[in-house]
């Protein structure tokens, strides 16, 4: 009996430092050493290869986020780690994002600073 408890415990403190793990890196961009990169495919990886000249981008997490994205909801969405892109890549990732949605480029540059910049999880392959 004494074992099956044990067991149960140990399950559980596995799936709350998991859990734990998991909100650090969101907040931190990873564990100590961790870095994250998917890489895309189609259009989306011709559109990113003209902005920045690859296809594979760094994220802050191998856990994508759900999230609202075009009207639709719990979209699953990686984040750029913008930590590993130099500022002039960062600048033209912007520029060509208030292009594209036809905003001003100041409301894009701040709204990448308070929110980031959300990689739709879908033809995205993982590389850890």
């Amino acid at each position: 009996m004494k074992t099956r408890g044990r067991k149960a415990r140990n399950c559980v403190t596995s799936m709350l430092i998991k859990f734990f793990r998991r909100i650090a890196e969101r907040f931190t961009g990873g564990g100590a050493g961790d870095h994250f990169s998917v890489k895309l495919s189609g259009d989306r990886a011709r559109e990113w290869r003209d902005i920045l000249g690859a296809a594979e981008l760094p994220i802050v997490s191998d856990v994508p986020e759900k999230m609202l994205v075009m009207g639709r909801l719990d979209v699953p969405c990686y984040f750029l780690d913008l930590r590993r892109i130099h500022p002039d890549a960062q600048r033209k990732i912007a520029e060509h994002l208030a292009r594209k949605f036809g905003q001003p480029l100041e409301d894009i540059e701040t709204e990448i600073r308070t929110s980031g910049i959300p990689i739709l999880a879908e033809g995205c392959r993982l590389i850890r």
